[in-house]
């Protein structure tokens, strides 16, 4: 009977043990780290490491999903977090998320010291219906990117690309892409492609006018008549309102003129040519979006620029591609 009862008080003390041991192993630690992870992660990572082990991995995937740094979700995050170091740490949004532009095609770029940033289009992470070409002779680079599915004249958001863009000082900037057709002889079709920039301070088109300049804003920002009232007050301005042709949900109808073959024109509003232009108010990470419009549209460069910076060396042909971070 006595030794029936020491293995029972045996049996119970090795339990408790097995119990204290997975508390101290599991718990505090992963708590700890994974919250320190979170902190660390900040702006690029989101909730990345509040998890530390587990789901340490897949938040830091959604990070990734969005181009948030390399090591803001994956290795601040869940990867020092306990448990989550092997698992969930660097194969979560480290490696895979932002260095090679996730799930949904970003990409980091940061604007040179001299004002410029250049993008090869053909290097962009692309979907849907979007491929790299090489068969119209004098891209920059090794190729240019088109839209080979249907056109969608009137749903911006299909074949989405968005670029991660890191401004360096606040002011103006200028939007400018070398394209051309890519069929037929009639350089009104197959020349467009939508375009955004949706958490810049300001995004319009812009054409030097008499005494100022007159800007074309997207829907809906330009069918609100107060907005484009104090807009027409500023300094300079001379009128403010919405282009002729397309626009939808912040995006414009952004073509090129006359280009059968590669051109430096970006313009939007039909017929009354604005160029584009984004305003930061600070230094910042901001986004330019493209989708696709007409089909055929064969875009080689992107550029963006300050504003002072001479149409000449934004536009060079020598100048260098920007690294995608």
């Amino acid at each position: 009977m006595f030794a029936r009862m020491r293995r029972i008080i045996c049996f119970g003390l090795g339990v408790v043990g097995l119990l204290c041991a997975a508390c101290s192993d599991d718990g505090a630690g992963d708590n700890a780290l994974g919250g320190s992870g979170g902190t660390a992660a900040g702006a690029s990572g989101g909730t990345a490491g509040a998890a530390g082990s587990g789901t340490g991995g897949s938040t830091g995937g959604t990070a990734g999903a969005a181009g948030s740094g390399t090591g803001g979700a994956g290795t601040g995050g869940a990867g020092t977090g306990g448990a989550g170091t092997g698992g969930a740490g660097t194969g979560g949004a480290g490696t895979g998320g932002a260095g090679t532009g996730g799930a949904t095609g970003t990409c980091d770029y940061q604007v040179g010291s001299n004002g410029v940033l250049v993008i090869e289009a053909e290097k962009l992470k692309l979907s849907a219906s979007w491929k790299v070409n090489s068969e119209a002779s004098g891209a920059y680079g090794s190729g240019y990117i088109e839209w080979t599915g249907a056109s969608q004249n009137s749903k911006p958001g299909v074949g989405l690309i968005s670029v991660k863009l890191g401004i360096d000082q606040p002011g103006r900037y200028r939007m400018q892409w070398r394209s051309r057709i890519g069929a037929g002889t009639n350089t009104t079709e197959h020349n467009d492609t939508w375009v955004r920039f949706p958490d810049a301070t300001a995004f319009y088109g812009m054409k030097p006018a008499s005494g100022g300049e007159s800007r074309r804003y997207p829907k809906p920002q330009c069918d609100d008549s107060t907005l484009m009232a104090k807009v027409q007050a500023l300094p300079g301005v001379t009128s403010a309102t919405c282009p002729n042709g397309s626009t939808a949900e912040g995006w414009f109808k952004v073509y090129c003129s006359g280009a059968s073959n590669w051109k430096w024109s970006t313009n939007t509003s039909d017929n009354d040519a604005h160029q584009i232009y984004a305003e930061f108010a600070q230094a910042g990470t901001y986004t330019l979006e493209l989708s696709a419009r007409a089909d055929l549209h064969l875009i080689d460069r992107i550029v963006i620029h300050r504003e002072a910076v001479a149409d000449g060396v934004a536009t060079a042909a020598s100048a260098p591609a920007t690294p995608c971070q």
